[in-house]
Formats: C-alpha cells, sequence, structure tokens
C-alpha cells in the first residue's frame, strides 16, 4: 500500500543526504539505479543522516502532495 510500491527509484523525491545503497528482494540483492523499480516486500539499504530520516520515510510511504500551478502570472 506504499506510495512508492512499483515506482522506479528517479520518480521518488528523496532528500538529497540519502542513498538507497542495496534493495534486498527476498534471497536477491539488487544493486539500486534509477530505473530500478521499488516492489512490495522489498527491504531497502539506506544510508541517511539522522535529519533525513522522516522526510525518507514519507517519499516512500505517502502520496506527495499534488502541485497547483500559479495562475496568478
Amino acid at each position: 500500500d506504499d506510495a512508492a510500491n512499483g515506482k522506479h527509484l528517479n520518480e521518488i523525491h528523496l532528500p538529497e543526504d540519502c542513498v538507497i545503497a542495496s534493495i534486498q528482494r527476498g534471497r536477491q540483492v539488487v544493486v539500486p539505479r534509477g530505473h530500478t523499480q521499488l516492489l512490495a516486500g522489498d527491504r531497502l539499504i539506506v544510508l541517511a543522516t539522522d535529519g533525513s530520516l522522516e522526510s525518507l520515510k514519507k517519499a516512500l510511504h505517502e502520496e506527495p502532495e499534488p502541485t497547483i500551478p500559479d495562475k496568478s502570472s
């Protein structure tokens, strides 16, 4: 049910001070690239600062707020 399920890594807005180092997919280890698709059950090995953990969780678990174009200009 997570927002990141089925998305490619390059579609997810990760914090700047966060790197996904590897993905454990069952017994397989996946080296992540931008085109790597996240699947249900994937376990991510992440390098991140303490300050970016909440932003990372939001990026992976919640749908981003839709952006509404500014029509005032």
